[in-house]
């Protein structure tokens, strides 16, 4: 059931404040390898060992720093997109930058 407001303006002040809603929801918000922190990590004890996969395509290894510290594992970085001196750019989805992510595991770490 449609609700019908005799005031227009009070229509089109309602209609901004649900585009608001939607815009400021985080839908719309992007980042590498989808939503969330970035780089998405899979992290599982094997055994004795803590193994941490990280999805960081198109991240040359010399950008990439991993830090261990007692229970914190620490993946920055840099991520660089080339487009080349002659392109003029038309959508932009694959992001660039520079990243920091720290996580704890529920162990001390060896860092050897």
């Amino acid at each position: 059931m449609a609700l019908l407001s005799s005031d227009p303006f009070d229509t089109l002040v309602q209609f901004q404040q649900a585009l608001d809603a939607f815009r400021t929801s985080g839908w719309l918000s992007s980042g590498p390898s989808g939503g969330g922190a970035y780089p998405p990590l899979n992290v599982f004890r094997k055994g004795d060992d803590i193994v941490v996969i990280a999805e960081v395509p198109g991240i040359r290894k010399s950008d990439l720093q991993i830090q261990v510290k007692g229970n914190t594992i620490r993946i920055a970085g840099a991520k660089t997109v080339q487009y080349g001196d002659a392109a003029a750019l038309h959508r932009r989805e694959r992001l660039a930058g520079r990243f920091d992510r720290a996580i704890t595991v529920p162990v001390e770490i060896d860092a050897d």
